[in-house]
């Protein structure tokens, strides 16, 4: 943390973490290997300190971390180090160890620049209120006819560069994978950013071999062509793809990122979200942009953008299928106009869930309630 408040000490009084859910997704989303998802719910988690301030961010912390919240005084950092070193045998390469600490992070954050007066944005130093989105959705359920559709559509909404899915059924049908890609380019014309994404479906050999055969299509990039975990399939595909490999967003730690550099990956995928809080994030996109590789970040994008609107360059993903459905939990967000997300100056996050409306339709699950 780069800047901290005079009163920087944080006491939690309340632990409150709620299962939002916004009812079913107007039309189910797929995947190459996973859904498809007919609903979509919010994990929420609030911390309430001893000064009455409540902090919130989109997760659900560890029990092992719940244990510690109630019974110690630390400033922000301090937190950060306990609950980092807490659940050190759960794995710090674990995605939940990471979410539960960035959501930790991003909570105390919220508590702290309310008693700046501050956006938390602002309070993270960003000098940007609007960062860039590209659209993201292109479901592999999607008759090719929905799909340009929905692609042609995001494109009216001003977003500048689109994503879709391919590898069609665990990567089973590639012919009809290039048939789809090659309908969406003629579908937004070839001004329009277009990336494709595997869900890490295929091997490098399959991988290369679609590559090839829609090289010609002016691809932005190849998200996730093969398993994240494969860093040798990873490197053969790099060393021949026509087209620029993205991945990232299945890490967990920022020193996974260099082994992605290392391997050939030109886009660099961090997730605030997925990543242990805001420094290690920072981390990611610091040695993205010292190596000179594009970078973008995913997640809840309406709380995505805040971090990148703490850097010069980035953009955020914006899946609307499921994020703007989940949007509708809020009364208050960002807003996202002509391929960009504007953030208010409100003090603290941005985002103010709609209690009422969702506590009236029974859509509020409680997870967790803890008082001191």
């Amino acid at each position: 943390m780069e800047i901290m408040p005079a009163n920087s000490d944080l006491c939690f009084i309340r632990i409150q973490e709620d299962e939002l859910d916004p009812g079913p997704l107007p039309v189910p989303f797929h995947d190459s290997t996973m859904g498809p998802f007919t609903h979509w719910k919010l994990p929420w988690l609030r911390l309430t300190a001893d000064d009455g301030l409540v902090g919130q961010a989109p997760a659900a912390l560890h029990p092992l971390v719940r244990g510690l919240l109630l019974k110690e005084h630390h400033d922000l950092p301090g937190w950060w180090h306990r609950a980092f070193w807490a659940l050190r045998n759960n794995g710090h390469r674990n995605p939940q160890t990471s979410s539960c600490i960035s959501a930790l992070d991003m909570a105390g954050c919220d508590i702290l620049a309310q008693r700046c007066g501050l956006s938390w944005h602002r309070f993270m130093q960003a000098k940007r209120n609007a960062v860039p989105v590209y659209g993201s959705g292109g479901g592999t359920n999607l008759t090719i006819e929905q799909l340009t559709a929905e692609m042609r559509d995001l494109v009216r909404c001003g977003f500048t560069t689109v994503k879709m899915k391919v590898a069609k059924d665990f990567g089973a049908k590639p012919d009809e994978d290039v048939e789809r890609v090659r309908a969406v380019r003629e579908a937004v014309g070839n001004a329009v950013g277009l990336a494709v994404d595997a869900n890490q479906a295929w091997d490098s050999g399959q991988a290369l071999a679609f590559a090839r055969r829609i090289a010609d299509l002016n691809i932005a990039w190849f998200e996730e062509p093969v398993h994240s975990a494969d860093r040798a399939a990873l490197h053969e595909l790099c060393s021949a793809c026509p087209i620029p490999v993205a991945m990232g967003e299945s890490e967990n730690h920022w020193l996974g990122f260099r082994d992605l550099a290392e391997c050939g990956v030109a886009h660099l995928q961090p997730s605030p979200h997925g990543l242990p809080g805001y420094t290690a994030w920072s981390e990611a996109v610091a040695f993205a942009e010292k190596s000179g590789r594009q970078w973008s970040s995913g997640g809840y994008s309406h709380l995505t953008a805040l971090y990148v609107a703490t850097r010069d360059g980035g953009v955020v993903e914006y899946l609307r299928a499921i994020i703007g459905h989940l949007a509708t939990c809020f009364l208050l967000k960002p807003a996202i106009e002509h391929g960009m997300i504007q953030l208010p100056e409100t003090p603290g996050l941005p985002v103010r869930v709609d209690w009422e409306r969702l506590n009236a339709r029974g859509a509020v699950r409680t997870l967790w309630d803890e008082c001191a």
